[in-house]
């Protein structure tokens, strides 16, 4: 399996890693399959959208919500399969695990991959997958389940586009860090259904509960602090997500946004009209 890996990062050479690191993904989702972890957990974030709706851009890592048949004290017999199945299919592989209040994460670390696909810098790199569970999610999302075949056939189980888009709406409205992949995402979403509504009931757990839980996290340099009581105020109004959304894009500093979103892309042409102005214009559109 980790010839076929190489094999197809080196025929996508645009994507390089990316393209090693997303054969990686779906066999660590086959991997959950084969131990029934892909219907007791739900498929979400940006991984999710590339895999299940094609987005244009990568994503680092797999990120889940637990369901309600998950097991917390499952995930480190869970996390440690995956890696003897990686193990197993000529990865050198190491698992580094750590588990916070409510967020679950297993890092697989690959040794020697970069530097047998030819993308080695000055020190010494890994190729790394995060493996993240929400294990308090909020409540109201809804599902489906969708055979996907991007390397291996798949079931997954995921939230839906409204929940999903409840989802990203609240981080982007919470988060006190900015993350331009979340501005990528809503802008990418509302480009292609333009009325595409988040679930409201999740969208108001979500945020209530982000909100009660204080959300921290502070980075440095990266655009947009949230702007403390007035803000959260205004939430707790339960305005519309799009006056919502539109107050938080305009302050952002969109060269912040650009260079985190760069690195991503599958295709620098779609950049082209990722521009501040359009997503507010995106927000601001009526609904047909």
């Amino acid at each position: 399996m980790k010839d076929v890996a190489l094999q197809v990062a080196r025929e996508r050479p645009s994507l390089g890693v990316h393209a090693l690191r997303e054969y990686i993904q779906n066999y660590v989702l086959w991997l959950m399959q084969r131990d029934g972890l892909n219907t007791r957990l739900f498929f979400i974030g940006g991984t999710a959208l590339r895999f299940l709706w094609h987005i244009g851009r990568v994503s680092e890592g797999l990120d889940f919500s637990a369901g309600p048949d998950w097991k917390p004290d499952e995930f480190k017999g869970a996390a440690r399969n995956i890696e003897r199945g990686l193990a197993a299919a000529g990865y050198d592989v190491s698992l580094h695990l750590r588990e916070e209040k409510t967020v679950q994460r297993a890092v697989f670390r690959f040794a020697e991959l970069l530097a047998e696909l030819g993308l080695v810098g000055s020190k010494p790199q890994e190729l790394s997958i995060a493996l993240e569970i929400d294990t308090k999610p909020p409540a109201g999302a809804t599902s489906s389940k969708t055979v996907v075949n991007l390397h291996l056939p798949v079931l997954i189980q995921h939230y839906d586009l409204p929940s999903l888009l409840a989802g990203k709406a609240a981080a982007m409205m919470t988060r006190e860090y900015v993350q331009g992949r979340d501005y990528f995402d809503i802008f990418w979403l509302l480009s292609k259904w333009p009325d595409l509504e988040p679930n409201p009931l999740m969208f108001r757990n979500a945020l209530a509960q982000k909100r009660d839980a204080g959300e921290t996290g502070d980075k440095a340099g990266m655009g947009r602090k949230a702007s403390g009581a007035g803000r959260e105020r205004q939430f707790d109004q339960e305005a519309n997500w799009r006056a919502m959304l539109i107050q938080v894009v305009s302050e952002v500093r969109w060269t912040v946004i650009e260079t985190d979103v760069r690195a991503f892309i599958e295709n620098s042409d779609s950049l082209l009209a990722f521009t501040q102005e359009n997503l507010l214009r995106l927000l601001n559109q009526p609904k047909r």
